[in-house]
């Protein structure tokens, strides 16, 4: 959803000049990288987990 979020204020930005959006896209896409890399970190502790208990 949040990438969603961010695809469609970056299509605002260029495709119809509304700069004035830039102050949301950038943090929100600090946020959509931030959460992306915690699941990522997340999901591999997991599975190295399950791997490590057979």
């Amino acid at each position: 959803m949040l990438a969603l979020a961010q695809t469609g204020v970056g299509h605002l930005i260029t495709d119809y000049g509304h700069d004035e959006l830039i102050i949301v896209h950038v943090p929100l896409a600090l946020v959509v990288f931030g959460v992306t890399l915690s699941l990522s970190s997340y999901a591999i502790t997991v599975l190295r987990g399950a791997t490590h208990e057979r």
